[in-house]
């Protein structure tokens, strides 16, 4: 698991560098409205990319049901029927793109300079979540054989070619086709490698369409239909904010707030890599009858990524515009601070329902309910941030975010126990109330920290950081994980101590 769970973070870790370093180098060499232009259109491009539904999650689920058996001819005509939704679904979401490029027009007015540049890049960029979606179909082919280590590899290599293409296609000219165009070059370097890991890996595994069915495409699109209402619910969460700033703020304006809201959503990514790969643990759990070792999983895996949230987003929140400051420019610091402190203390949260809660209700059951409370929170997000944006501009649109957060924290934290049969008094007090508690000092010393040190400055955010860490190591190892029953980490430091 810790295997796993490193290949993951290392992943993300890459894609946030990615993001460090193309971020200030896009706004610096195409500028504050192009940057927001880009982000504005993967916006949208982002919301086509949600034809493929719940097609990834359905497909896991059918193919782990059909490796558990080792029906393998079971397993290749499941993925021939996969590949064919996904392939189908590509080749209307660049239809839909057409279309869209021939109204662009009459429903948004681009800034001249940019109205050819963004059409052409705007078409490549749907070009390239095409190509994404059958590369998720082969990606659920590693992950049933639990092979996260080559899929995360595949990524990698993706995201190392579209930044290094990026910044050289740039440097020679700065237009967003050419961003694209690096774009789309990453992710066929990562269809290209998955592919090639299957062939070489899984001799038995046959990609193509022979073997596709009717009533197993049927059995994929209806289980997806109900992932697709969570997709849905999420994206208009935290991927229309920018439709929203750009329709009622200057264009710089969605620049900026998309800084703040990239790293609340990698503190969401950083926690969902360690949840992830729990989804067909639990489906195994259930599928044997194991409920005990189900509810000791879900208390355990809860509780870490409480801790992990704690430990990076108490940073983010009271030294995340001095870390904009210094990584963008100071007047992005000065602009973010109090959108940065909403967005992430809603964030962490959610993350323990959103990340743990979320994973298990899908592996376990059909997920209507919470389906339906995804789509909600999406709804009353975009409501609360459209009125509130024309007030309080980019403070009004992350109240909006973080209204339906703790709602849906809620929510999804009362659906998870109760399919566990986890009372929820047993899991506020094993999850939440400890790291709550030892969060208060962490907070000061992280106030203190921001008038003693120049944290504008690389050196003071890294002597900022270290201390940090060092104190939440030693409150969490000795309060709130002390005899922890089902992770002593003070218990089992000392026992190595002794070995060694």
């Amino acid at each position: 698991m810790l295997k796993v769970i490193g290949s993951q973070w290392s992943n993300i870790l890459l894609r946030i560098v990615s993001a460090l370093v193309l971020t200030p180098f896009m706004i610096h060499y195409i500028g504050a409205e192009g940057y927001g232009a880009w982000v504005f259109l993967n916006a949208v491009v982002g919301y086509l990319s949600m034809l493929q539904g719940g097609l990834p999650a359905s497909s896991l689920r059918h193919l782990s049901e059909k490796l558990g058996v080792k029906d393998y001819q079971g397993f290749n005509d499941t993925l021939a029927s996969s590949l064919s939704l996904f392939t189908g679904m590509s080749a209307v979401m660049l239809a839909v793109a057409g279309v869209l490029i021939a109204i662009s027009d009459l429903v948004y007015e681009a800034p001249p300079s940019w109205a050819f540049d963004g059409r052409v890049a705007f078409f490549l960029a749907t070009l390239a979540i095409a190509v994404t979606l059958i590369s998720n179909a082969l990606m659920t082919v590693l992950e049933a054989h639990d092979a996260y280590l080559s899929r995360n590899l595949a990524e990698m290599s993706g995201t190392l070619v579209r930044t290094g293409l990026t910044v050289g296609l740039v440097l020679w000219r700065p237009t967003l086709t050419l961003v694209a165009v690096a774009v789309l070059a990453g992710e066929l370097v990562t269809l290209v490698m998955l592919a090639a890991m299957i062939r070489r890996r899984f001799v038995e595994v046959r990609i193509g369409f022979a073997g596709r069915d009717r009533a197993t495409m049927r059995s994929l699109f209806s289980f997806s239909v109900v992932v697709f209402l969570l997709a849905m619910g999420a994206r208009i969460s935290y991927k229309t904010d920018a439709l929203v700033i750009g329709a009622a703020l200057p264009m710089d304006a969605v620049s900026v707030y998309s800084v703040a809201n990239t790293l609340a959503l990698y503190l969401s990514r950083l926690v969902n890599g360690v949840a992830e790969p729990l989804m067909p643990k639990a489906t195994k759990m259930r599928k044997r009858g194991a409920e005990d070792e189900l509810r000791v999983l879900f208390l355990k895996w809860s509780k870490v990524c409480m801790s992990i949230g704690l430990m990076i987003g108490l940073f983010l929140m009271f030294l995340g515009h001095a870390f904009i400051a210094w990584w963008i420019n100071p007047s992005f610091g000065e602009r973010v601070g109090g959108v940065m402190r909403i967005l992430v203390g809603s964030f962490i949260f959610m993350l323990p329902t959103s990340a743990i809660g979320f994973r298990f209700l899908l592996g376990l059951t059909r997920p209507t309910n919470m389906a339906v409370t995804y789509v909600a929170a999406g709804v009353l997000n975009l409501g609360i941030s459209a009125v509130l944006v024309g007030r309080f501009g980019l403070v009004g649109v992350a109240i909006g975010t973080a209204v339906p957060n703790v709602l849906l924290a809620l929510v999804v934290v009362q659906l998870s126990c109760k399919e566990l049969g986890v009372s929820l008094s047993r899991y506020f007090a094993h999850v939440v109330v400890k790291p709550v508690i030892a969060s208060i000092p962490i907070g000061a010393l992280l106030l203190f920290l921001e008038r003693v040190l120049p944290v504008t400055k690389l050196w003071g955010l890294v002597v900022a950081g270290v201390l940090h860490l060092i104190a939440f190591g030693m409150l969490w190892v000795l309060f709130v994980y002390h005899r922890d029953p089902y992770l002593d980490l003070r218990a089992r430091l000392v026992g190595r101590l002794r070995r060694a």
